[in-house]
């Protein structure tokens, strides 16, 4: 090979080398830090305890969930209603060194997809 081409071919290398990697860090950063995801919101709340006695909202992570689940931490920008059954769209963040007591999520409103009122809930 002559000298120009051995340039231009170790030159085409090491781009190749350095885009594989920014988009291979690209990819791990936003796998890594937020997840969106739907939520499924039951028309009350049940006692529990998380950080002390408390009150949860009980959660579906799928509408063919048998069972309800305890929701320990709150929903930014979401402002909860007993009586109403809630489809959220919500993000999941990674919290880089939470609380020992707080909660390694933090959960933000993106979208309230459904809002159905269920009268035996309220009895």
């Amino acid at each position: 090979m002559k000298e120009n081409q051995l340039k231009v071919y170790s030159n085409t290398k090491g781009n190749i080398y350095f885009y594989l990697l920014l988009a291979f860090t690209a990819l791990f950063l936003i796998s890594c830090s937020t997840a969106n995801k739907v939520i499924y919101i039951a028309a009350y709340k049940q006692p529990c305890t998380g950080v002390g006695n408390m009150e949860c909202m009980m959660i579906k992570k799928d509408k063919n969930q048998k069972d309800w689940e305890y929701f320990y931490s709150s929903i930014d920008g979401f402002t909860y209603e007993k009586g109403f059954e809630y489809k959220l769209l919500i993000q999941e963040e990674k919290i880089e060194n939470p609380p020992a007591d707080g909660s390694s999520i933090r959960y933000k409103l993106i979208k309230v997809i459904g809002k159905k009122f269920n009268n035996e809930a309220i009895k």
